[in-house]
């Protein structure tokens, strides 16, 4: 059932390129990170509400990628030749591709012929102040899952 065209949303992915070092005008290595990433791919898949956990008759609650994995949503896909990788981003709740990204994948999970993703929403903070940043062009900015900023 939750693989029904009528139950599908529409998300963005993109996947690590690479990692480099940022240089200066000079040509001097920063120290700072450069992550490149592929140009997002559209993929029409269920993505859950919110986090997924059954409750048995026994009272006992049930978590498909147990306790410990912190996550936000969960997103279905059919079949198991994805390219997908915890490395990817993802644009899920702003499908706006020119908007920083907006979830990160925690685990992937492949089974009974398709592939189930765990992800964590990314809040983007600014270094001074804690705000959050708005509009933040996501080739300069990258948020990590803590809520700290590195700058790719």
């Amino acid at each position: 059932m939750r693989l029904l065209d009528r139950n599908k949303h529409i998300f963005y992915y993109a996947l690590r390129n690479g990692r480099g070092m940022e240089t200066d005008a000079r040509g001097n290595y920063t120290g700072e990170p450069n992550l490149t990433y592929s140009d997002p791919v559209k993929v029409h898949a269920y993505v859950s509400a919110t986090r997924g956990s059954f409750v048995i008759s026994s009272g006992v609650t049930i978590d498909q990628f147990g306790l410990d994995v912190d996550y936000d949503k969960i997103i279905h896909l059919e079949g198991t030749d994805w390219d997908i990788d915890e490395d990817s981003i993802l644009w899920v709740d702003d499908t706006n591709i020119y908007h920083p990204y907006d979830y990160i994948i925690k685990r992937i999970a492949i089974y009974l012929g398709h592939t189930v993703l765990a992800i964590k929403k990314v809040r983007y903070h600014n270094e001074k102040n804690d705000i959050p940043v708005l509009g933040t062009d996501p080739g300069l900015l990258l948020a990590t899952e803590q809520g700290s900023v590195i700058r790719a």
